[in-house]
Formats: structure tokens, C-alpha cells, sequence
């Protein structure tokens, strides 16, 4: 690996990191020479340690700490006490959302499934960032913050309406954010990964001819993180195989 690409000695967090695209987002940190953090629901605590001790294995350390983002007090206590373990805080990746599983169409939604979304995909990554860059900020080490996104943050569906929504505001939070965070040294980026095939069975759907993986993801991730994008802030990195070009499925 380039050094530009090496993140040995940083520190890392990672909002819902036990499992699925967090977790392959805490593995490839973890592999690239960051110690990380993942914060998760209380409920998700095995499977988030089990992640933990897998990256333990190599030369870096793994913590978790439980944390509903939805809760604005606990995302300043959770992060506090990792600033302290650490010493500093270097990485953000905003992972943890919720998926749009009711199929509503604009005229059904209705206002709890909405604030739910709502509560966690924005309102959550908005405070665990704002908590974040307020430590970076105090020790002056510069950072990077990373949101994901979605392609359905710049592209719309049928029934989408709400978690297309959503996910343009995180979108659009991230540009906010680099503009005010680069006085700093904190850069601020976007990945906005397109649907994850998980059967194989929309692979025909992708120009590139395979579908879309969680592995397919970290590794941009880690560039973002790394010195390697020092001059790449207020971006949006769309990873769907080319799915974008033939319109929404």
C-alpha cells in the first residue's frame, strides 16, 4: 500500500460498524493501520465485539461503545470518552441509517415512519459529526469526515420518497459541513453507494456485468480517510457498477 493511502496511528470511528457495510467499513480502516471505534446499538453488542476481536488480531485496537445516535446527550458523552482513550479522534464515517422497508409511496407515508428515518439517517449523523469536529477542532489535528449516502441521494424511485429525501440532506450536509470544517483541516466527503446484490440476482441489471458487493465500498473509504485525498473535500463518490446510467431500478 502507498503511504499516502496508510492510516497507521489514527483513530477511527464508525457508526453502526458490527455488521454489513459497517462492518467491512471497520475492517478495511482496521487493515489500512487505524485503530477503530464502532459505535452501535446496545442490542448489536456481540456481534460488534466479535468485530472488535477480529481486528484485534492485527496491530490495532478495537473498541465499542454502545450509542442510539438518536440520542443527542449520549452521542456527546460516547464521543468525549473515546476522545479521551485515544488522545484524538481522526476519522468519522457516518454508516449507521435505516433502510426504507415500507415500499410507501409519497401519498402513504406516514409522520413516525418518516421521524424515525429522519431521527436517525439525519438528525443522528448531523450530532455525531457535530461532536466529532468539535474534538477535532479543540486539538488541531485536522480529520476526515465521511457520510454514507446513497445514489438514491441524487436519483429517485417509486417509493423512495422519503430515504431519497433524507439521503439528499446528508448529501448536502456533507458540502455544508466541508465549507465550515475546512478552515480546519477537516475534510468532509460523500459515498453514495448504489443497491448491494446480494443473491447475484441483480447482476444483469449492472453495466459492468456484476452486482454490487459490501466489499466493494471500503476501499474508497479509505481513501477518503487518507492522506492521499488531502485536497478532496465536499464530494460525492457515486459506486453503483454503472447502474446510474441505465436509470433507477
Amino acid at each position: 500500500m502507498p503511504q499516502s493511502f496508510s492510516l497507521e496511528g489514527k483513530n477511527a470511528i464508525v457508526t453502526g460498524g458490527s455488521r454489513n457495510l459497517g462492518k467491512e467499513l471497520v475492517l478495511a480502516l482496521a487493515e489500512a493501520g487505524a485503530n477503530v471505534a464502532i459505535l452501535d446499538l446496545p442490542a448489536q453488542e456481540e456481534a460488534a465485539l466479535n468485530v472488535v476481536n477480529e481486528i484485534e488480531k492485527g496491530d490495532v485496537r478495537g473498541i465499542f461503545l454502545p450509542l442510539d445516535i438518536r440520542q443527542v446527550d449520549s452521542i456527546r458523552t460516547q464521543v468525549a470518552a473515546l476522545a479521551t482513550e485515544f488522545g484524538r479522534l481522526d476519522v468519522l464515517i457516518n454508516n449507521a441509517g435505516k433502510m426504507d422497508g415500507t415500499g410507501s409511496t409519497f401519498l402513504e407515508y406516514e409522520a413516525d415512519t418518516f421521524d424515525d428515518m429522519q431521527d436517525i439517517g439525519l438528525r443522528g449523523t448531523f450530532f455525531v459529526s457535530q461532536s466529532v469536529a468539535r474534538q477535532m477542532v479543540e486539538k488541531g489535528n485536522g480529520g476526515a469526515i465521511i457520510h454514507i449516502s446513497s445514489r438514491l441521494s441524487m436519483q429517485v424511485k417509486h417509493g423512495s420518497s422519503a430515504y431519497s429525501t433524507i439521503k439528499a440532506g446528508i448529501t448536502h450536509m456533507g458540502r455544508a459541513m466541508a465549507l465550515e470544517l475546512g478552515q480546519y483541516g477537516i475534510r468532509v466527503n460523500s459515498i453514495a453507494p448504489g443497491p448491494i446484490s446480494r443473491t447475484g440476482a441483480m447482476d444483469a441489471e449492472f453495466p459492468l456485468g456484476t452486482g454490487l458487493r459490501y466489499e466493494d465500498i471500503p476501499s474508497t473509504a479509505v481513501y477518503l480517510a487518507s492522506e492521499a485525498s488531502r485536497m478532496i473535500t465536499g464530494q460525492v463518490i457515486m459506486i453503483d457498477g454503472g447502474l446510474g446510467l441505465r436509470g433507477p431500478i
